[in-house]
């Protein structure tokens, strides 16, 4: 270990400095004096100073090179002296004296003599370190095991975990630009969500046909189903931005029928958009201590939005569903402002199409009951190989009915809600373009597999020696 008092007490002064965040700690923590590199006088730290604040920010940020890249035969990472000077935005002169400094403090005489190479050595390179995560990723696992082992509910602890991750979230961006938080409605890129629902039942189908606002937009909450972002009675609208995805995530059997149907939103709505989630822009600067943790967060964010949009085996979604059921009730009742729900890319494969979950305030289909006393089937038209359509006929006595004002895109009059619907104060979001109905006839499923084969290896253990 060598002497290095005169270079620790060496200053070096802001005006030096061109990192900003680096800069301004100088100038809150340094005192007036000379600049010994630039000879001006003005807020300093001495070296030994800036040593401690670059050994921070290697043991945050950087790793001793462990590779060679043998295409090149040279190591792939920067020396010491190069990431001081590059990282700071510093004069040579002053890199070369605090890696010196930050040299002779982890000096070993043994290891020199035995010509191993200590931390921060001259000859030694550097890497960026990988994004570590695992805390994140730790506490994520716990929550789910709390989740499906003791709370259902929503606790505490799962607030705060949503909270570090979702923290200023509406002012988020991709690196290229996009916003994480997107809106959909009118006026935007995406004016309407496609819905489809399968049946099997003759009788369930042409209730459908009947009222499509029921029956194929989002249900009812008694009859609402757990699903990825809603749990058991509550209602939730999923969709999709084509009809060919909305069809597709059905997962329709052959033999059976599906509705699809084009619902135009009404109002403008405020989505998270999970597939931004996988590229959030992390800006900040390397001695601020916070920044590993906003780079940790983002590398969970985008793990997170791959685990959203992976498939769930039917026998597994009711525990792998609990935790992105919390997180979408996070979304829509404790962030600030809330969200009207999500937009995530299909392990279904259509190119270009995303899945929309609209939270349950943000889920309301406008209705349209039946009229009142009309007596309403189902007909379909052309031979049970070559269909040309299904014709809702509706018989009506208008001389009974009850004279109800219509809207503007009602054709007929209709009465009152009917006492066995639910009362719903939530404001209507989603209209049903009925002229987009189409009925599909599922006639064959394809699958594209990823083919593995299964080898068998006998072992007998008599043949091992002794």
């Amino acid at each position: 270990m060598t002497d290095n008092t005169e270079t620790d007490e060496k200053r070096l002064c802001l005006d030096c400095v061109d990192e900003p965040f680096l800069a301004n700690l100088m100038g809150k923590h340094g005192k007036t004096a000379v600049c010994d590199y630039c000879g001006r006088t003005g807020r300093t730290e001495t070296v030994a100073q800036l040593a401690d604040r670059f050994e921070a920010m290697f043991d945050q940020h950087f790793e001793r090179e462990g590779e060679v890249d043998y295409r090149w035969d040279e190591p792939r990472g920067e020396t010491v002296e190069f990431i001081i000077a590059n990282s700071g935005r510093l004069p040579d002169t002053a890199a070369s004296d605090i890696q010196s400094v930050m040299e002779n403090r982890h000096s070993d005489l043994e290891a020199a003599q035995m010509g191993d190479q200590t931390a921060y050595d001259s000859e030694l390179t550097y890497v960026e370190s990988h994004v570590d995560d695992r805390e994140l990723q730790d506490d994520w696992s716990h929550l789910e095991l709390e989740l499906k082992t003791k709370r259902r509910f929503f606790s505490r602890e799962a607030e705060a975990g949503f909270d570090r991750l979702f923290a200023g979230v509406h002012g988020l961006k991709t690196r290229d630009g996009r916003p994480v938080v997107r809106m959909i409605g009118p006026d935007t890129n995406l004016p309407a969500l496609f819905r489809a629902r399968a049946f099997q039942s003759n009788a369930l189908f042409n209730e459908a046909l009947i009222e499509p606002e029921r029956f194929v937009g989002s249900p009812e909450s008694r009859h609402a189903r757990a699903g990825r972002m809603n749990a058991q009675g509550v209602s939730v609208f999923y969709g999709a931005s084509t009809e060919a995805l909305a069809l597709a995530e059905v997962r329709p059997p052959v033999g059976s029928r599906a509705v699809t149907g084009r619902f135009d939103l009404l109002q403008t709505l405020i989505l998270l958009d999970v597939e931004a989630l996988e590229s959030v822009l992390v800006q900040g600067s390397v001695f601020d201590p916070e920044f590993s943790g906003r780079l940790e967060r983002a590398a969970f964010l985008a793990r997170l939005a791959r685990r959203i949009r992976m498939p769930v085996m039917p026998d597994d979604e009711a525990m792998d569903y609990l935790v992105t059921q919390v997180m979408a009730d996070y979304l829509a009742d404790r962030l600030a402002p809330p969200l009207d729900g999500v937009a995530y890319g299909s392990a279904q494969g259509v190119d270009g199409a995303f899945n929309v979950a609209l939270f349950n305030r943000s889920a309301r289909v406008e209705a349209r009951p039946k009229p009142s006393g009309a007596v309403m089937e189902v007909y379909a038209s052309g031979g049970d190989e070559e269909l040309d359509a299904y014709t809702v006929w509706i018989e009506i006595d208008s001389s009974k009915a009850e004279v109800v004002e219509p809207k503007d895109h009602d054709l007929l009059a209709f009465a009152p809600v009917p006492p066995d619907r639910e009362w719903d104060p939530r404001p209507e979001t989603l209209r049903l373009d009925r002229d987009s109905l189409q009925v599909h006839h599922i006639k064959r499923v394809c699958i594209d597999s990823a083919v593995v084969g299964v080898r068998q290896t006998v072992w007998d253990k008599s043949d091992e020696p002794f």
